[in-house]
């Protein structure tokens, strides 16, 4: 059997050679109606089957900083068409650790400076789990991002795991938490 959605355009070109097939059987009158109805059909099964891919086909992706006193790091999350959920050596940065501040995804088995997914399928969510590592207990860390880089049809939640605070990260542009040791703090893209 044929995989269809690897490829939009792929599944766009095999309904195109079907459509032209059915039109060297049909002339005249019925042509100009069988036609318009194919048209028609293909149009709302593309509307329906690539609404997320036609966002997906551009990605998006965005930063985020992670700041204690003095130190920061900055990481990057987003989605791609062509990446997948696990590490990618295309899209994904691998964390190097040190200083007075520790921050990264976890992807797979690797931690990252920059993680980006394959787009979500019809409505399903994604998420990063970001990691916050520092010895300066009892400092305020601060996270930081821009919701203008975000993309504007999808809800973006960060969510403390320890507090289970969450926050709208479209509406909010920051969170800040006093460091009691390590934290998960999670992303949620739906």
């Amino acid at each position: 059997m044929e995989n269809y959605l690897d490829n939009g355009e792929g599944f766009r070109i095999r309904i195109m050679k079907e459509i032209k097939v059915k039109i060297k059987k049909v002339s005249g009158f019925r042509f100009q109606v069988l036609f318009l109805v194919l048209v028609s059909v293909f149009s709302v099964c593309s509307l329906l089957l690539f609404t997320d891919t036609i966002w997906a086909s551009d990605g998006w992706e965005a930063s985020i900083t992670v700041s204690v006193l003095d130190a920061e790091n900055k990481l990057s999350f987003g989605q791609k068409s062509d990446a997948t959920d696990d590490f990618d050596n295309q899209y994904d940065v691998p964390a190097m650790l040190s200083g007075d501040i520790k921050v990264y995804f976890m992807s797979g088995d690797t931690s990252c400076w920059r993680d980006i997914k394959a787009h979500n399928i019809r409505g399903k969510e994604k998420s990063w789990n970001m990691h916050i590592e520092s010895s300066h207990i009892g400092e305020v860390i601060k996270i930081k991002w821009n919701p203008e880089l975000l993309p504007r049809t999808r809800t973006l939640k960060l969510i403390d795991h320890k507090t289970g605070i969450v926050v709208d990260m479209k509406e909010h542009n920051h969170y800040l938490y006093k460091n009691d040791g390590e934290r998960q703090i999670g992303i949620r893209v739906k």
